[in-house]
């Protein structure tokens, strides 16, 4: 499993997040990387002023944020 680094999102015009970028990586939709965590094949993390989050898969009555 890989752990990358999250450098960069990109988002629709309602500020969904459709799409994470890194320097490991070009580009993973974000449906792609929910796949990635919640089938635990790579894990994904914000490292910003020494401060580091975990992203998460969070589900709000069936769907998924």
């Amino acid at each position: 499993m890989a752990r990358r680094r999250v450098t960069k999102t990109e988002k629709d015009e309602d500020g969904d997040i459709t799409g994470l970028c890194g320097p490991d990586y070009d580009y993973r939709s974000a449906a792609g990387a929910i796949r990635d965590i919640k089938n635990k094949l790579h894990s994904y993390y914000v490292d910003e002023a020494g401060y580091v989050s975990e992203v998460e898969v969070v589900t709000y009555v069936g769907r998924v944020e």
